[in-house]
């Protein structure tokens, strides 16, 4: 059924203030005057005003830390408050778009008319043309994109956009990168995960991938919500430069000349306590970072289920939030995100399934790719783990390769082809037959 007016004006204002996308999308299409309540109007002015000045959506704090000096105090009370029961997740994205877009055109047509008709003089020539430009620019706005690619007359675009896009990030497992075309994309828009249960290496999975793209030339940054940044660095040195992770602290002499002998792509590892940092937050400190002139190809983060959505009722909310957010920063900074979540109990004596994540299935309908770490009885003693590929945006799922876990140097590795196919061969069918491949989308 369609929103009111009114319901529909409170579901564009919390799209606006909560979709990091949204606005930009709109960029100088966007008329604060479009709100016929005053407290949006004002509230959305000051959105506009900052982002034109500064490049970027403000965040909460910046709403906060601003409101007073902008007289916006009362107006952003009056306009969050009215928020509380609204939902934009009741309505599919396309289908709401749509809905902002008739709203927006009309609104817009209502103001276009009431600006050209307020100072009329009927004793001056109307000008045609200026009238025919102004509707005619309302009419353009376009939020449900209807310009499909053409195969035929779009050949030169797909051709461009492959060769922009032919540079990927290796995740450094060579069976998984052949089976995703070669890596990650380097131009972002894309979220992966990789899932497990506790302790089964999510962790030190996500730091090989960072450490493999840093060896690849890339900046990475690392955001660790569960261990600190020494920890962390720890096994960042244990992987990138072959040391024992548990001798390092008698290797500081090495460690030091290693690091002055040969370094790879800057990677920076910050620390954050659980459930502490909201996506806003981390898109404000990751806006400081590149202001300050780091530019990064990979982001890394040590994990999805730990980071804090403060509007969501429920673990359920909040995880569809926190990873429908964060691949919105994949497209703002132009950078895959790698992260990882949590999978429950249930996934630790089960084949590997997307109905095992602990938090929410919504995860895995935002996610372009997850790899899951699982290990059968037989694994323990070959020290072996398998990644079964859950989802793929990229390429090839529903496979599972083995991988060789060095605990001297907290390092997944590949298998030789010979090796991998034996152990992939003997393992049992239900390794990869119960896997629930309910997103099918490519």
């Amino acid at each position: 059924m369609k929103p009111n007016e009114t319901y529909l004006e409170k579901l564009l204002f919390k799209t606006l203030t909560s979709d990091y996308s949204f606005l930009p999308m709109l960029g100088e299409r966007f008329n604060p005057q479009i709100f016929s309540e005053k407290s949006f109007e004002e509230v959305s002015r000051f959105y506009k005003k900052f982002y034109e000045k500064k490049g970027r959506v403000p965040t909460t704090q910046d709403l906060r830390l601003l409101a007073n000096n902008e007289n916006l105090y009362s107006h952003v009370r009056e306009a969050f408050t009215s928020l509380k029961n609204v939902n934009i997740d009741e309505i599919p994205k396309e289908e709401l778009y749509a809905y902002y877009e008739n709203y927006m055109k009309k609104r817009l047509a209502l103001i276009t008319f009431k600006n050209i008709f307020s100072n009329y003089d009927p004793n001056e020539d109307l000008d045609a043309d200026m009238l025919v430009d102004k509707f005619t620019n309302v009419a353009s706005l376009k939020l449900v994109q209807d310009d499909a690619f053409d195969i035929y007359n779009d050949v030169e675009r797909f051709i461009e956009e492959i060769k922009r896009d032919d540079k990927r990030i290796a995740l450094g497992f060579r069976e998984i990168d052949k089976l995703i075309g070669g890596g990650l994309p380097c131009r972002g828009k894309n979220l992966s995960v990789v899932s497990a249960p506790t302790n089964m290496g999510k962790s030190i999975f996500l730091a090989n991938v960072a450490v493999n793209a840093a060896k690849q030339g890339k900046n990475v940054l690392v955001i660790t919500l569960e261990m600190s940044e020494i920890v962390y660095a720890q096994r960042i040195y244990a992987d990138m430069y072959n040391l024992p992770i548990n001798n390092i602290p008698n290797l500081t002499l090495e460690l030091e000349k290693l690091v002055k002998e040969k370094q790879y792509g800057n990677m920076k590892i910050k620390e954050f306590p659980p459930s502490s940092l909201t996506v806003r937050a981390l898109d404000g400190y990751i806006e400081q970072l590149e202001r300050q002139g780091n530019k990064f190809d990979l982001i890394c983060i040590d994990y999805l289920t730990l980071m804090l959505a403060p509007n969501a009722d429920n673990s359920n909310e909040a995880g569809k939030s926190v990873a429908r957010e964060m691949r919105a920063l994949t497209y703002k900074y132009e950078c895959p995100i790698f992260t990882a979540a949590q999978m429950n109990r249930e996934g630790m004596s089960n084949a590997p399934d997307m109905k095992y994540f602990a938090e929410s299935i919504a995860i895995c309908a935002e996610a372009d790719f997850i790899v899951s770490l699982y290990r059968q009885e037989e694994d323990l003693a070959m020290g072996v783990m398998r990644a079964a590929i859950l989802k793929s945006r990229l390429g090839t799922k529903g496979m599972t390769i083995p991988l060789r876990f060095n605990i001297e140097n907290l390092r997944f590795e590949n298998i030789d082809n010979v090796a991998a196919q034996e152990i992939v061969e003997g393992s049992p069918a239900e390794a990869i037959s119960g896997m629930n491949l309910m997103f099918d989308e490519s």
